[in-house]
Formats: structure tokens, sequence, C-alpha cells
């Protein structure tokens, strides 16, 4: 559903219905107070679909007829009327935290922008329409793609300024960060980082792939920084930066080059940190490849000449 298909279903919510919360006072009359509510709750609730249904279902109230959405609908029968409904029920299986993994897999997929309804059920191992319908009622993205407020508040809850402790592996929420992964990088990530691929999606070449990584590692540097973090006590994102620029101005004090003289102001914009090491560190390699070719080079110019007396005497 589209936030404005919500904000038309809004008006048919039963004021005292549990959903979508308590009113609270001083808010003038209790009807205004209430859409307040609902726009402060519903608009921002991926489940509002289940939770819109199951209003009337635990308020034994029948549907109004002006809501003409089809899964809503479908829904009410199968909660309030106990139809049988084969796809519901696989549906609804979903929800049950013995499914929580996944419902980890299935959202992350559902937000990634670069796949379809279609092949997310193939790559879940399930019926088309029961991921449709489950997307509908319980985790509603697909319609709300372009939605960027909507989408940022489920993939970062707390904005990038994250808190520092779930720099902590213990800590880290593994659901949210399956979400981030197709949010940022898309459908192939998540299957890789499922273990439903076996192999991740080529980047491209080791250059490539060694300039995206020092990328990723600075943006997180910079991120902790500028949220305060440069002088904590823990910060390991920067520590791993620090330890990065340090490896790139390190190199041989014989002979040093203009690039090693001018430390991390040498490299350019465009130029990947391990380049820029590969071009410190070449002249040294030169060096110690011309002496190696000399050593050799007189080795075999002594094995020619004691071989000279031999051949004059035959």
């Amino acid at each position: 559903m589209t936030a404005k298909q919500i904000s038309q279903l809004l008006r048919y919510l039963p004021v005292s219905g549990p959903y979508p919360g308590t009113i609270l006072p001083g808010h003038g009359s209790v009807e205004r107070a209430f859409q307040e509510l609902c726009f402060a709750v519903c608009l921002n609730d991926p489940q509002f679909g289940y939770n819109f249904t199951m209003t009337y279902v635990r308020t034994s109230q029948v549907i109004p007829a002006g809501v003409l959405d089809m899964n809503v609908r479908r829904a009410f029968y199968y909660f309030a009327r106990n139809n049988t409904d084969n796809v519901m029920t696989q549906a609804h299986a979903l929800v049950h935290p013995a499914n929580i993994g996944q419902r980890r897999i299935l959202h992350a997929l559902l937000i990634c922008k670069d796949i379809e309804v279609k092949q997310i059920a193939e790559a879940m191992s399930l019926p088309e329409e029961v991921v449709s319908i489950y997307e509908q009622l319980w985790f509603n993205v697909r319609d709300r793609m372009d939605d960027k407020y909507y989408l940022s508040t489920l993939v970062f809850p707390q904005t990038r300024f994250e808190p520092a402790a779930e720099d902590a592996e213990e800590d880290r929420d593994y659901a949210q960060a399956l979400l981030r992964a197709g949010f940022d990088y898309g459908a192939g990530e998540v299957l890789y980082m499922a273990g439903l691929a076996a192999i991740r999606k080529p980047i491209g070449s080791a250059s490539k792939s060694s300039e995206e990584f020092e990328g990723i590692l600075m943006d997180e540097a910079i991120t902790q920084a500028r949220r305060g973090g440069a002088n904590a006590k823990s910060a390991p994102a920067i520590d791993r930066v620090i330890r990065l620029v340090a490896a790139a101005k390190r190199a041989p004090e014989l002979d040093r080059t203009g690039d090693d003289v001018k430390g991390l102001g040498g490299i350019s914009a465009t130029q990947s940190v391990l380049t820029y090491v590969h071009n410190i560190q070449k002249p040294d390699i030169d060096r110690r490849f011309a002496r190696q070719q000399a050593q050799h080079d007189a080795a075999l110019s002594s094995a020619k000449a004691g071989a000279l007396p031999t051949l004059e005497g035959s």
C-alpha cells in the first residue's frame, strides 16, 4: 500500500479500537487527537495492513464496505470468519518465531529495488502469492520504494549515527545488517550474506575491489569521527584507517621518493591507497631486482671464463 492508500483507510479505523494505540490527554477533541495518532503511527507502520485488519477482528466489528483492498478483506475473512485459505496460512506462518531466520532474509530481499517478487519467491522457495500477501500485510515496502524517509526509518532507525555499542560483534543485529546490505548493495549481496548464493556478485577488477574496501573503511571512520567519536577509547573504524594510512606512508629511508615525502598529501583523489603503497615501494623493488640481475650476470660470466682453458686445450 502507498502512503496515500493508507491515509484513505485511516478514516475507517474505529476510535475505540486497540490500534494505533492510546490517545494522549491534552490534545483537544478525542476525534482530532485520534487522527493525529493515526497519522503519526500508521504511516510509519510496515505491518499496517495486518494491524488494520485485526482492529475489526478484535473488536468483533464487520470491516466497512468502503475498504476495498482485497488483501485486507482476505485477511479479515481468514482471521474473523476462519475461512480456509492455504495462502494466508503460509503467509501468517512466516510471522511465527520459528521463522525468524526466513523473515530476516525475506525482509532484506523485499527492500531491494533490483529484484522482483517472483524472483524473491523463487530464492526463498515460497509461492509468489504468499510472498506478495506477506509483503502487503506484514512488511509493506514494495509500493513505497520512492518514499525515502519511510525506507530510511526501517533500514536506519537510529540514522547512521548509531550507538557505539553496535560496533561490538555480540550486539550486532543481523536482521538490520541484512536490511542494510539489500538497501545499499542489492539482492545479490543479500543472497550471498544469507548463504543462498555460493559466491558474491563480482565487483570487478582486484583494484576496484580494494578501492571499494578502502572507501568503506574511510566512510565508517568519517561517520564515527563526525558523531564525536574521534577520541573515544574504542574506535575500531578509525583505528583501521589510521593503520591503513600509516602503511601507505611507510617506505625505505634511503632514496625516498617524492610521493613518500609528501605523505598522505601525495595520494590523488582517484588513486587507491594500495596503488600509492606500490608506487612508494617500486624504487626499492627495482634496486633489488637490478642487484640480483647483476649477481646473476657476474656468476654467468665467471662460469664462461672458467670453461675457456678446457676449450683451448682440446
